[in-house]
């Protein structure tokens, strides 16, 4: 009897990371930044027209105070970063043991075992978790509007900020690739025939899925199926042709048909 053991029920919820947090935090680093801004062309106006003014330096010594808040909201908010890109470091981890589970279980089932080959919680899962990557990119961007905003001695945006978004953008590369995945091993068009076992001269399908179920719906999302260039040299090597075309755009929710996909029905085995 088939077993599997979801790692995530006990911990989706501890690691599921939520940017709200850090959205609330950049709003009121952006809060103090136009206090600061307000006040200090305030001081600027009241400098160059009253230059001798006793509470100048009281002003100033106020706008000193505010910049060291501005400089202690920054810290917090990269902090907060740091912390969320560990915790999506962590998730993802899980995330490709739970499909290397899934991949498992479906080359049981290719042999003739009964295994659960269901990708819709494994979908969910890696949907949610690039949602959340986005959000992040979008506030990583807000971020860096506020710096152009403001900047000063000592500023950890400059250097931090691009750090953060070449480690986030290593994230998401390395989420969508583990995301694509074969949903339905090549099969022949036969009831009876199991999935791996192809004749020559004969034409067989495969199903490609990408568990981030995310789409623009102005730019189509294509496949390209291409064989190894140096793949002839192996032992054991089979030619195969890919028709009509080898590029196939892949298909939201079709009807009977979950997720986002592309079929390839017309691959032939030629030898």
């Amino acid at each position: 009897m088939s077993r599997h053991v979801h790692l995530f029920p006990l911990t989706e919820h501890v690691l599921w990371f939520a940017p709200q947090g850090l959205k609330n935090s950049i709003e009121q680093l952006e809060d103090v930044q136009e206090t600061f801004n307000f006040r200090f062309t305030a001081f600027k106006i009241l400098q160059s027209s009253t230059p001798s003014d006793p509470s100048l330096k009281d002003k100033w010594n106020e706008l000193q105070a505010m910049i060291n808040l501005v400089d202690c909201c920054r810290k917090d908010v990269l902090a907060k970063i740091q912390g969320l890109l560990g915790r999506a470091d962590t998730l993802r981890d899980l995330l490709v043991l739970e499909l290397s589970m899934w991949q498992d279980r479906q080359r049981r089932a290719c042999l003739g075992d009964v295994c659960d080959t269901s990708l819709q919680q494994l979908e969910k899962w890696y949907t949610e978790s690039a949602e959340d990557l986005f959000r992040l990119l979008w506030l990583l961007r807000t971020l860096d509007e506020l710096r152009q905003k403001i900047t000063y001695e000592g500023d950890p945006l400059p250097l931090q900020l691009c750090q953060l978004k070449q480690r986030l953008q290593e994230q998401m590369s390395c989420l969508l690739k583990s995301a694509f995945v074969v949903e339905i091993q090549p099969k022949m068009p036969f009831p009876s025939r199991r999935p791996l076992l192809l004749k020559t001269s004969n034409k067989f399908s495969v199903r490609v899925r990408l568990l981030v179920k995310l789409m623009d719906q102005d730019h189509k999302m294509e496949v390209k199926m291409e064989i190894d260039r140096d793949s002839a040299n192996l032992v054991g090597f089979r030619r195969f042709n890919i028709l009509p075309s080898n590029t196939k755009t892949m298909v939201k929710d079709r009807p009977q048909v979950e997720g986002l996909v592309c079929d390839f029905s017309h691959i032939v085995r030629a030898w």
